[in-house]
């Protein structure tokens, strides 16, 4: 008895469902979240012993904006997938670049928020984009269906100018 290879779950970003891209991005999704998790509590914790209380406030703002950023990107970048999959790799690079302008202006507002250590801020933003940003390339390396393109034939008859 041979086992049915494509049936098997996924379990890990390069073994995301072949057929569906959909799967691929949820993998990604959790991937992130799961490491940007990870990450505050980290930074939260050297952000605390370095400035105290508003340098825990600055570096779980930084982070939480970059994960509720990334997790917006992921759900268009879903929804887009779901539609339009040829269009998926354009609404990943146009939503970096939103991002990153979305990142400094908010950034820059944040500025004049007293209780925020505006360096905790800044660094825990910067080490929290970063992680997600290898993230995200990690998962392109390891997840060629993410961006699916049908490359398949229709079936039907063969052209006669193929026939011999």
């Amino acid at each position: 008895m041979s086992a049915d290879v494509t049936s098997a779950p996924a379990t890990s970003l390069g073994e995301a469902q072949i057929g569906d891209p959909r799967g691929a991005v949820r993998s990604l999704l959790v991937g992130t979240v799961v490491t940007l998790s990870v990450t505050a509590t980290i930074v939260a914790v050297v952000a605390g012993f370095v400035a105290g209380t508003a340098g825990v406030v600055g570096a779980l703002i930084g982070v939480g904006l970059v994960l509720v950023l990334f997790a917006g990107s992921a759900g268009l970048l879903l929804v887009t997938v779901s539609r339009n999959p040829s269009m998926a790799l354009a609404v990943l690079v146009g939503g970096a670049f939103v991002r990153l302008a979305v990142y400094g202006s908010t950034l820059v507002a944040l500025a004049r928020v007293e209780g925020i250590h505006r360096p905790s801020l800044a660094i825990a933003t910067g080490v929290a984009i970063a992680i997600a940003l290898v993230q995200e390339m990690r998962a392109l390396a390891r997840t060629p269906r993410l961006y699916w393109v049908d490359a398949s034939t229709p079936d039907g008859p063969v052209p006669s100018a193929t026939r011999s």
